[in-house]
């Protein structure tokens, strides 16, 4: 099989444009509607996937008004999904069937008097079918008798090692008059030709509502910043073209909307510039919320000043952890975590331990524990910042109890961690009638799925302070992974926040997604867990040992001798 340059296979990218013709023809076969339906469903399922979180962010920024309508949220974030879907399709079935008479226009007055007499900038968003755009502004101007370069960016995934896809798509596009350039394209020989283009009076179609690997500016968009791409504003002031915002939007049917907005001249100031675009592209945005197929984090992450970061739920080798309470400490700075909690299951070897030989940074380490109450899956994290008790309750005892018992140590603080489907709503109405409510409830952790804005309105509703823990267990990489944000940076700073219920939960960095660790790792962890329960026996124990590596973290001695249990269960390895 030969390879032509770059390595790609002619033979394989043949294979893949004969695919593509192929779906295209099922693609047009099959009638718009069922295509929407489908595209509705997919979305759907879609939004009880973690990506949902982006896109009902990026909903909510744009009205926060939708944050005490969580079903309406919910209901535009699914639209905006299927939009992106039925985009695809679009682009798929009909990139060279669509006709002038499919596309309505507003705002044409203002696009028609720069035709041939300057370059034009258009600049948009990603709403509705986008890949629509350029093909409307092609048809339409040639029904009005003008012929204009038009230029734009194609960015597609590259499967299969080639650009096979990408080809697919800009010889259709290149057929219907627009010249195309893939985005992963040297800048230098994007640069030169769309400022070819612009100077010859065509038009270059951009989206900028979406970070890039291209330099960028922040600026104010909706109440919030975006890193928006300095591109349109340098090729129009280089070029002496005009900005241009637009939008392409779905209407009833397998129809298009073009909306043109009033010009907008270059700045000296590329952030001046920039500032413009966003001003003009919010009111298009906030118009067709519900088309605006923006499924990635785009709101700039600001550090609040004064405000730090805890991680309330951490675990060690001494129940079914992998790492040391040292190990967590010494991530702390790196993670950018201000407070830990060492929580381990049904015992306080661990904590007494590290309290005795005052681990580093041990005035940023609270002491706790995660007790099993009746069910064995019920679980409750109990902190101790200013003393550890002298007794442990036995594990299996209801929640009330665990509860009435924490409530007797001085100065302590009770949450109720990571809440169980179905069965959170019960236990909390149970403790709210038992006058024993916990001080807080972890709102992020791992798998909270859907559950999370539920639990959130819980806590809220009966005054809890909303926590996060990334219940990490296997690397140093969870660390901070879910936390909880406090005014302050110290555990004084953070227990006081607690019981004023101005702590806010941290979820993961979307983009930077879970933590990559090597499934050799959790299944090691798996297998130390499922041994805990059978650590006394000293050939478990042994086992255990030669799993974790290294010498047992803490004897049953020192047990013995610093920490009283009501129970032999409770009992580390040793």
């Amino acid at each position: 099989m030969s390879k032509p340059d770059g390595g790609y296979s002619r033979v394989r990218d043949h294979a893949v444009w004969l695919a593509m013709d192929a779906m295209s023809r099922i693609a047009a076969a099959v009638p718009w509607r069922v295509w929407r339906l489908t595209a509705g469903g997919v979305a759907l399922a879609s939004m009880a996937m973690h990506w949902r979180r982006s896109v009902l962010a990026n909903v909510r920024h744009v009205q926060p008004e939708l944050d005490r309508s969580p079903m309406k949220s919910w209901t535009i974030g699914a639209e905006e999904i299927a939009t992106h879907l039925l985009t695809l399709v679009a682009a798929i079935r009909g990139i060279d069937h669509l006709r002038a008479d499919d596309v309505t226009v507003e705002g044409w007055e203002h696009l028609e008097p720069l035709l041939a007499s300057r370059g034009i900038v258009v600049v948009a968003p990603h709403c509705g079918s986008y890949p629509a755009l350029g093909m409307a502004i092609v048809k339409r101007l040639r029904d009005s008798g003008f012929d204009p370069d038009i230029s734009s960016m194609l960015r597609l995934f590259q499967p299969f090692g080639s650009h096979a896809v990408i080809d697919w798509f800009g010889r259709r596009l290149e057929s219907q008059g627009l010249t195309v350039m893939a985005t992963d394209e040297a800048p230098t020989t994007i640069a030169k030709q769309l400022l070819r283009t612009l100077r010859r009076h065509g038009i270059v179609i951009l989206f900028v509502d979406e970070p890039s690997d291209a330099a960028a500016l922040p600026v104010p968009f909706f109440d919030a910043q975006i890193r928006m791409p300095v591109g349109p504003a340098r090729l129009a002031r280089a070029s002496g073209a005009v900005i241009l915002p637009c939008c392409a939007t779905f209407e009833p049917g397998e129809r298009h909307h073009l909306t043109i907005g009033a010009p907008i001249e270059p700045a000296a100031c590329d952030q001046s510039t920039l500032s413009s675009i966003a001003g003009a592209i919010e009111p298009i945005v906030r118009r067709h919320l519900r088309q605006w197929s923006m499924l990635t984090p785009i709101w700039e992450r600001r550090e609040q000043p004064g405000m730090g970061i805890a991680d309330l739920h951490l675990h060690t080798r001494a129940s079914d952890g992998l790492l040391e309470t040292s190990d967590w400490v010494a991530a702390m700075a790196k993670r950018n975590v201000d407070v830990i909690a060492i929580t381990d299951h049904d015992h306080l070897a661990t904590v007494a331990r590290d309290k005795q030989r005052k681990i580093g940074g041990s005035e940023r380490i609270i002491p706790g524990v995660e007790v099993t109450a009746r069910g064995r899956v019920v679980h409750v994290g109990v902190l101790f910042p200013a003393a550890l008790p002298d007794r442990l309750i036995p594990p299996g005892r209801p929640i009330s109890e665990v509860v009435r018992w924490a409530r007797q140590v001085p100065g302590s603080v009770v949450v109720l961690v990571h809440p169980l489907p179905l069965l959170w709503r019960y236990q909390l109405w149970r403790l709210q009638h038992d006058k024993l409510l916990p001080d807080a409830i972890e709102v992020a952790f791992p798998l909270a799925g859907w559950r999370g804005a539920s639990i959130e309105r819980a806590a809220r509703r009966l005054n809890l302070a909303r926590l996060g823990g990334s219940d990490g267990h296997l690397s140093t990489r969870q660390l901070g992974s879910f936390g909880t944000r406090f005014p302050g940076t110290t555990t004084e700073d953070l227990i006081e926040a607690i019981r004023r219920r101005t702590t806010e939960p941290v979820y993961p960095d979307v983009e930077s997604g879970k933590p990559a660790i090597p499934l050799k790792v959790y299944v090691r962890q798996c297998a130390y867990s499922w041994l805990y329960p059978f650590r006394r026996y000293a050939a478990v124990s042994r086992l255990r040992q030669r799993i974790i590596g290294g010498s047992p973290p803490i004897s049953r001695s020192y047990v013995r001798t610093h920490v009283r249990t009501s129970t032999p269960g409770t009992l580390p390895d040793g």
